[in-house]
Formats: C-alpha cells, structure tokens, sequence
C-alpha cells in the first residue's frame, strides 16, 4: 500500500509514471448514519473502491475511533451506544477516511396527548409527551420531565394554545397552569 514512480530511460530519454499501489481512491461504509438504542451494538461494514472501480471489503484492515466514546464507542467494527447523543465513527485506511454519524437513544419525534389546549384563568392541565422512536417503540418522558413551551395567541385573558410543533426541549414541566399572569408551567 502506498505510492511509487517507476522511470524508464533509453538513451537520454526519460518517461515517468505514478503508481497508486492498492490506494483506495475512496472509503464507503454500509450505513452513513445509524440509529442505536442504548447498549446496542451494531458491526459497521467499510469498503474500498479503488481507482479501477473494483471494491473491496476492507473492515478487519481499518483503523477506527470515534469522537465521543461516551455516547457512542468503536472497537474494530463494533459500534456500541452508551448514553443518549450523537458521535460520529471514523475509519481509516490507505489515506483515506469515512465517518459514520450514529445517534443513540434519540427520538424521531416528541408527540403531546394533546396538540391544543385552551385554558380560562385558575384552570390546570396535564400534557403527556411520548417520545417515539425509529425502531417503533414509543416512551412516556412526561414522568422524566418534559420541558413545553408555551405560545400565547388571541387575546391573553381568553385563550392560550399549546401546539405539539412547540415543544424545544423535554427535561422540566408537565403541567399548565392559566392564572392572570398568562400560562405557567411546573410540575
């Protein structure tokens, strides 16, 4: 693996060729994200083309790492999630690098039991917020603290609306609560 010149001379003349020995002219892994849920493995696969278009499976020769192993860490080919976030996976071989993002443990979405609600002043309410995920299953995280933000419309004393597409962050609140200060929410 590497490169060389080859010069060929007859007489006084000279010609010059550049050789690519089994350099890959790129790296390809079988997936370039992947989703992980936490202590689950998955084996990357990494293939070579090379500059004549042929490609080579080339795992067991690549060097591996990743950029946070606390989410998620390499070992040859085996990515494993351990905490909730996103890494990315590189391998190197001949030269060249890829890197695979792998996301642990995230939802594809957060969805409210409702996407509206309308509340008069010393009303409370009670959202529930369930985390799905790519693999289908869906989680409650209201009980883990859902953080919903509040969108105020029409007139602050009649009526304030919570819609699903507000929702920035689930750590914190699970509750509404309309006084006359606008809606305000804890736990």
């Amino acid at each position: 693996m590497g490169t060389a010149e080859i010069t060929v001379a007859y007489g006084d003349k000279k010609v010059t060729v550049h050789v690519d020995v089994e350099v890959p002219k790129s790296l390809d892994f079988d997936w370039a994200s992947l989703d992980l849920e936490l202590n689950n493995s998955y084996d990357l696969k990494l293939y070579a083309t090379f500059v004549d278009g042929t490609q080579e499976l080339i795992t067991d020769k690549a060097q591996w790492s990743s950029d946070d192993a606390s989410i998620a860490d390499v070992i040859k080919c085996k990515v494993t999630g351990y905490k909730s976030g996103t890494a990315n996976i590189k391998a190197a071989y001949g030269g060249k690098e890829a890197t695979a993002t792998v996301r642990v443990a995230i939802p594809k979405q957060i969805v409210l039991s409702k996407t509206r609600v309308d509340m008069q002043i010393g009303e409370s309410v009670a959202l529930e917020a369930n985390a799905h995920y790519i693999d289908n299953r869906i989680t409650e995280v209201s009980a883990h603290g859902a953080t919903l933000l509040r969108s105020c419309r029409g007139p602050q004393r009649n009526h304030n609306r919570l819609e699903e597409r507000h929702i920035v962050d689930y750590r914190d609140i699970r509750h509404a609560h309309r006084d006359d200060g606008g809606v305000r929410w804890g736990h």
